[in-house]
Order: C-alpha cells, then structure tokens, then sequence
C-alpha cells in the first residue's frame, strides 16, 4: 500500500474538477467509487442522485459491512470478528481465514486522502450516503447476499452483472 495514500490523495484533488464538470453537465445520475466518499454531496447540490458503484461482489461488503454487526458507520472490528459472519448472514459458516482478517484489521489504522479519512469509514459512507448500489455480480448468483443487503441498508441495488473479462 506505499502508493496507496498518494493515490486517494490524488483522487481528492480531483475534486474541484469534478464539481465543475457536474456543474457544466447536470446529469440526472452520478456513479462513484469508495475513493470519492464526497462526490454524493456534490452529486446532489447539482441535482443528480448518486449511486454507488462496487467493483467487489454483494458478498463482500454485506459480509464486510459494520451494520448488521449492530456497530455504526465509523465501527472497526477485531481480526475476531472479522473471521465470524454476521448475524443473519445467508451463509453462517463462511468467515475470514486468519491472514485475511489480519490484514482487513489492519486497515482500521489506515488513513487515506487529503482529510486523513480513516480506510474503512471511506468505504461504509460511500454505501450509506449513496441513494443506490451497484454491485457487480448478478441475481442469480448473489440473490440471498444482495437480499442481506437491502434488508440492514433499505437501499435499492442495481445488479451490473458478472462482468466477466474476455478470454
């Protein structure tokens, strides 16, 4: 992750460019990623509502999500808790194995862009201050997982596909 910080910082500084080209644009629907935790309120300050879109699987963020877990937007979990599924979870057996939730617990301590955003925090807001997700998976392979998701966030979610990469 040495350039990692360097690149969310990179991403913020896009910021007043962005504005503008929304300003210029006015579209009526504004897709982002987790890097751009404040593109929603720009999204909206030009009338358009922001979706947000997920380049992992339903599975990963209702697993990886604080809420279900009964902690709210700014919760860290433990390499404990990161090994358990959450409560209601479609699939109770699956968890992280040690490595795994080492290294997502680690990124409770790191802090990203140009306001010092801690990592995880990016990531439940860009969910939360969204008026949609997109994820990419589709219904017939996550139904249950997005079913989750909808349930503890009360948000629509617009499946994209697989998108699968060419052979």
């Amino acid at each position: 992750m040495r350039a990692g910080p360097y690149l969310f910082d990179a991403y913020d500084l896009t910021r007043p460019d962005i504005e503008s080209s929304l300003s210029n644009l006015r579209p009526d629907v504004v897709f982002y990623d987790f890097a751009a935790h404040w593109l929603p309120g720009l999204a909206r300050k030009y009338g358009a509502r922001p979706v947000y879109y997920s380049m992992f699987c339903t599975t990963f963020f209702a697993y990886l999500s604080p809420r279900p877990r009964g902690l709210g937007p700014k919760g860290l979990m433990s390499e404990a808790e990161f090994m358990v599924a959450p409560p209601g979870f479609p699939s109770p057996g699956m968890g992280l194995r040690v490595h795994e939730a080492r290294h997502h617990a680690w990124l409770n301590g790191f802090r990203v862009g140009l306001g010092k955003v801690p990592f995880w925090e990016l990531f439940y807001r860009a969910i939360e201050e969204s008026d949609a997700v997109c994820c990419r998976s589709c219904r017939e392979m996550e139904g249950s997982f997005g079913d989750y998701f909808v349930k503890h966030f009360k948000k629509p979610l617009l499946w994209a596909g697989p998108l699968l990469p060419s052979p």
